[in-house]
């Protein structure tokens, strides 16, 4: 899933900068256009993404790359409706296989997304595998998450904490959502 870059498509947004991090990752998919849905001339490169905003993200940079895999039947999610903010994106979404929903037959848009949902989102987005396991000390092997973790780590994606944990029930910023998307993004990854 590779994207080219628009010189036309970035936002102007008042509060980034070129030094940090996440600058980079963050430019490349602002080029990208993926931040299209966010209102406003502030990114707030540090605030927690919800669950909406991350299939708005991803809906941005790939709705014409990937095919529906299921169909989405009015109702699915309890909690979304054509008000819902994104609920084009998340409908989407939830076709293409990123999105499942909870157990509650809600999508709860507004929710914080954790660093383990989204480990299964990116997977799940770039059709990720791993031909070896890697373990975090703090995602035992019988965690719903372990395998998605798993292989963002042994693809290089995610480095955790360099103390050897990943920290599954920490928000994601982001900024943050913005390395890890870019990061799978990389031709040298490949």
């Amino acid at each position: 899933l590779m994207a080219s870059p628009s010189t036309i498509a970035a936002k102007q947004f008042t509060d980034l900068t070129n030094s940090g991090s996440h600058a980079e990752a963050v430019q490349y998919l602002n080029s990208l256009d993926a931040y299209e849905y966010k209102e406003g001339n502030k990114f707030n490169g540090n605030s927690q993404v919800t669950r909406a905003e991350v299939a708005q993200l991803l809906h941005a940079m790939f709705a014409d790359k990937l095919e529906a895999t299921r169909q989405y039947s009015n109702g699915k999610f309890k909690d979304v409706s054509s008000a819902t903010a994104g609920s084009d994106a998340i409908i989407w979404s939830y076709e293409v296989g990123i999105f499942d929903g909870g157990t509650d037959g809600k999508f709860n848009p507004t929710s914080k997304l954790t660093r383990a949902q989204m480990a299964k989102i990116l997977v799940n987005t770039f059709d990720l595998t791993a031909s070896s396991t890697f373990n975090f000390k703090d995602v035992a092997s019988n965690n719903w998450a372990h395998n998605y973790i798993s292989v963002l780590a042994t693809n290089g994606i995610t480095f955790g904490d360099g103390k050897g944990s990943y920290l599954p029930n920490n928000n994601v910023t982001l900024d943050q959502l913005s390395s890890f998307v870019y990061r799978i993004m990389q031709p040298s990854r490949k």
